[in-house]
C-alpha cells in the first residue's frame, strides 16, 4: 500500500512539474512568439513567390454549380518557371460556346503569361498572382490567392467553360509532394 502511495505521489509530481513549466510564457510572449513563426512562413512564401518558380498541385477541385472533387489521384500542375507557365488541369464542368461534345477535359497550356501581375499584402499575409492565357480560340483567366503557409486557391474563368476553382498548396518544383 505504501508503495503504491509513493508511486502515485512521484507520478502526482512529475505530473505538476510538467503542467508548470507549460505555462511558462505569459500570453504576450506567447502571442509574440506565434507572429513570428507566421511572419517567417509568409516570408519563405513570398520569397518562393518571388523567385517565379515553383508549382501549384491541387488536391480539390470546385466547378461552378457543383460539389468539390477530389484530385489526389488526377495529374495536375500549374508550373511557373520565371514569364512561362505550364498548365495541366483536369476540367469538370460545362464547356459553352464553341466546345461541343468533343471539347478537352483539360484546360491545357505551354508557353508565356500575359498581364502577369503580382501582389503581396503583408498586413494580412496574403499573395495574390493574375494573369491570362490564349490557348487556341479559348481565353482563360487565372486568379490565385496564396497565405502564409502556402494554402491556394485558384479560380479560372474562360470564354468557352463555367468557372471553376482549385484548392491545393504551392511547392517548389523539386518537391516530390
Amino acid at each position: 500500500m505504501i508503495k503504491t502511495f509513493r508511486i502515485h505521489y512521484v507520478l502526482i509530481l512529475s505530473l505538476i512539474c510538467a503542467v508548470s513549466t507549460g505555462f511558462g510564457q505569459t500570453k504576450e510572449e506567447k502571442k509574440v512568439e506565434r507572429q513570428e513563426v507566421a511572419n517567417a512562413a509568409y516570408t519563405n512564401t513570398k520569397n518562393l513567390i518571388d523567385s517565379g518558380n515553383f508549382v501549384f498541385r491541387a488536391d480539390r477541385a470546385f466547378p461552378a454549380g457543383s460539389g468539390s472533387i477530389s484530385m489526389v489521384n488526377n495529374p495536375h500542375q500549374v508550373l511557373f518557371k520565371g514569364s512561362d507557365v505550364e498548365v495541366y488541369l483536369p476540367y469538370f464542368g460545362v464547356v459553352r460556346a464553341g466546345g461541343g461534345y468533343n471539347a478537352e477535359s483539360v484546360i491545357e497550356y505551354e508557353g508565356a503569361m500575359d498581364d502577369f501581375s503580382v501582389s503581396h499584402n503583408d498586413k494580412k499575409r496574403r499573395s495574390t498572382i493574375k494573369f491570362k492565357l490564349r490557348s487556341g480560340t479559348e481565353r482563360h483567366e487565372f486568379t490565385i490567392s496564396i497565405n502564409k503557409s502556402r494554402y491556394t486557391q485558384m479560380i479560372v474563368t474562360s470564354s468557352a467553360r463555367n468557372s471553376i476553382s482549385y484548392h491545393g498548396y504551392i511547392y517548389t518544383p523539386d518537391d516530390p509532394q
